[in-house]
């Protein structure tokens, strides 16, 4: 939703849904990167990787074996960079020439804090509805027939004698 709208993915397209947990651009002065904990979408600009004598396919390679969710190229890339890439199993998109980088950031950051504060304002009414749910005198098996509901899938749970729960189907039981 933020990238230019000419940003072509290159290499594998299987990670183009991996969650991001946050936005890291290569630094122009070493290390380059900060604390990658894995699952950041990277921004690298070819002159700057170029200015720290590293290639662009050692750090795909690196941010690969570092779980990184995708790599934004402002650059030149190689076909060697795209085929590791490839064999990383790690999205590499194309950015547009005229893409502003520091602009890119803010906006990737921007969307992680809103769609954190959607997820966030989900689970508590989740956790709402199930506990007025709980206190209106559902039981266990009542509260994961809700969740099955609402996940449209099905599910049980195992209590702490390790015994396994499933609610029954509504279809089932008025076919008896």
């Amino acid at each position: 939703r933020v990238l230019p709208p000419a940003s072509p993915v290159l290499g594998v397209e299987t990670g183009l849904y991996n969650e991001v947990s946050w936005v890291i651009v290569l630094r122009p002065t070493p290390p380059g990167f900060d604390g990658l904990k894995g699952n950041e979408f990277v921004i690298i600009g070819t002159d700057v990787a170029a200015g720290l004598g590293v290639t662009l396919t050692y750090l795909i390679s690196t941010l690969a074996e570092r779980g990184a969710s995708g790599i934004g190229i402002l650059g030149e890339i190689s076909k060697e960079a795209q085929l590791e890439a490839q064999a990383g199993t790690i999205p590499l998109i194309q950015l547009a020439p005229q893409t502003n980088i520091s602009a890119l950031e803010n906006a990737i950051t921007r969307l992680i804090g809103e769609e954190r504060q959607l997820l966030y304002q989900k689970e508590r009414e989740l956790s709402h509805s199930l506990m007025e749910f709980a206190v209106a005198g559902g039981g266990s098996l009542a509260i994961i027939q809700r969740l099955k509901e609402l996940a449209g899938r099905d599910l049980g749970f195992i209590d702490l004698n390790y015994n396994p729960h499933f609610p029954m189907d509504e279809r089932l039981i008025d076919s008896f």
